[in-house]
């Protein structure tokens, strides 16, 4: 088993998680559907995104309360 070194993080709902070490402030994270992990999403240019990596968010992942603020179309390569 790959162990990688983690950090914890904070989402701006003040709901606690942990991810990569090299998750940055202005990161957003994602459910996306089919996936059971959420996504660590970060702005890579104009109008580009790119995965920084899966987190481990309990309080997200398994809420019944609703964090979305609106459906968006997100596009992976």
């Amino acid at each position: 088993m790959v162990e990688e070194e983690r950090c914890l993080f904070r989402l701006s709902s003040g709901l606690l998680g942990t991810g990569p070490l090299y998750l940055a402030n202005g990161d957003h994270v994602f459910l996306l559907p089919g996936v059971y992990t959420p996504i660590a999403v970060r702005e890579d240019g104009p109008g580009r995104n790119a995965v920084a990596g899966p987190v481990h968010a309990p309080c997200v992942m398994h809420s019944k309360k609703s964090y979305n603020r609106g459906l968006i179309n997100v596009v992976l390569v």
